[in-house]
């Protein structure tokens, strides 16, 4: 049935370029590719995982009066379409606090780092071990550069997008 309704398509936008309509008609009614015919599941299988980053083929967004008012179905079809759209678009806003929070914690870790440091050198220089001080004093300072760095390297990429 599909194909069928495919084919009449297919041959009707054929004889509207034959009868050279003007080009608002033609975008509004594109070529129909074999990639716009993929059947989705997501009424039957609302909880199917791979309809999560698919678009609809441009014919489901052609706003064809009544439409939905019309069918309960393609009614139901937009809202599922809506609520998964909505559904990726809050799983990407909860991403991007995730990496701000990691962004954080890898501050906080450096930090922690230093301060470790920093006291193992105060505690080494007490007990007369300077080598040990040298050492732990470098130490610190490694972790301060990475500390500085971070939220350098993170605007940097903020900055790229």
């Amino acid at each position: 049935v599909l194909s069928r309704h495919a084919q009449i398509y297919r041959k009707c936008r054929k004889a509207m370029v034959s009868l050279e309509a003007d080009e608002i008609l033609l975008e509004r009614y594109k070529p129909l590719f074999d990639q716009d015919l993929k059947v989705t599941t997501a009424i039957s299988d609302p909880n199917g995982s791979v309809h999560r980053m698919e678009n609809l083929a441009w014919f489901w967004t052609m706003d064809i009066p009544r439409d939905a008012q019309q069918s309960d179905w393609m009614s139901e079809f937009y809202r599922i379409n809506w609520l998964c759209t909505k559904a990726v678009q809050d799983q990407w806003k909860e991403e991007v606090e995730l990496i701000k929070s990691e962004v954080q914690w890898t501050v906080n870790f450096f930090n922690s780092k230093f301060r470790q440091w920093e006291k193992l050198g105060a505690q080494s220089q007490e007990q007369g071990a300077a080598g040990h001080a040298v050492y732990a004093a470098h130490q610190a300072a490694i972790y301060a550069n990475l500390q500085d760095q971070c939220p350098m390297q993170i605007a940097d990429v903020n900055d790229s997008d």
